[in-house]
């Protein structure tokens, strides 16, 4: 299967999507957006986590455990739960706010 099945919050569909809604905007600066828009696709494309390791592929622990994060760049990350085989509750965060 390997599809994202759900999104965690609107914007970070919305950037997956590429559509430009200010919520959008204010999740991700736009420059950003090929970059992460390639990492949500190799993540859609995936049959397993490791499939994507190439974007340094992180298992969380402590209040994230159960999650998985994929580097956008030093300040943003996608992370994601895989269940069933398939990418679920993925968002964009930015780690400058945890």
């Amino acid at each position: 299967m390997g599809t994202i099945k759900t999104f965690k919050d609107q914007a970070s569909y919305d950037i997956f999507r590429n559509e430009r809604t200010k919520n959008a905007r204010r999740r991700l600066p736009v420059e950003l957006w090929r970059k992460a828009q390639k990492i949500l696709n190799a993540l859609n494309n995936a049959e397993k986590p490791e499939d994507v390791k190439r974007y340094n592929l992180d298992k969380k622990r402590g209040d994230r455990e159960g999650q998985f994060s994929l580097r956008i760049n030093r300040q943003y990350r996608i992370c994601f739960r895989w269940i069933e085989g398939s990418a679920e509750y993925v968002e964009i965060i930015d780690y400058h706010d945890n």
